[in-house]
């Protein structure tokens, strides 16, 4: 009974820490206590106390990287759709921000694991073409770019396999 105590009483301690930050009007407090959740891999609430802050850092010079750690949060924590709105906004707020690199790479990536199976629409997987195109044509000369090729050579041959079922059909 000790032991199950024990166990419990962190993760209520954790669970009433996590309001307190989200009801705190501080919002320098939130801020510091978002990157500390980010840090020990809770994304889901790093996000959401990233998105709280965001307007409010938004002129100041924490601005891009909370922008920039909202979408990564939302990247890690597995949804990418939201991913790829913050990633774009990322980079059309900040284009010459410290993350647009980055930030670009990342919005590819999110449409890249939002393509569905072949038989599917195919309208995230050109999405993710035409991110990664865009990224290897603003930085030809990124550490990433073979593992950007790599990824495109496979997107274009779920494209062709989806012709090749279509082509099947008929």
């Amino acid at each position: 009974e000790i032991l199950i105590l024990l166990f419990i009483l962190p993760l209520l301690a954790s669970c009433g820490d996590y309001n307190s930050v989200i009801k705190t009007a501080d919002y320098d407090y939130k801020y510091e206590a978002a990157k500390g959740y980010y840090t020990e891999g809770s994304y889901r609430k790093a996000a959401e106390i990233f998105g709280q802050v965001l307007s409010v850092l938004r002129g100041t010079h924490y601005g891009d990287e909370c922008l920039f750690s909202l979408a990564m949060s939302n990247y890690r924590s597995g949804d990418y759709e939201s991913a790829v709105d913050f990633f774009k906004k990322y980079y059309q707020s900040y284009p010459k921000g410290a993350y647009v690199e980055l930030s670009r790479y990342f919005c590819a990536m999110s449409h890249y694991n939002c393509v569905v199976d072949t038989r599917l629409d195919q309208s995230n997987t050109m999405e993710a073409l035409t991110e990664f195109s865009n990224f290897l044509e603003y930085y030809p000369n990124t550490n990433l770019r073979a593992q950007t090729q790599d990824l495109i050579f496979n997107l274009q041959d779920k494209l062709v396999e989806k012709e090749y079922l279509s082509a099947k059909l008929y």
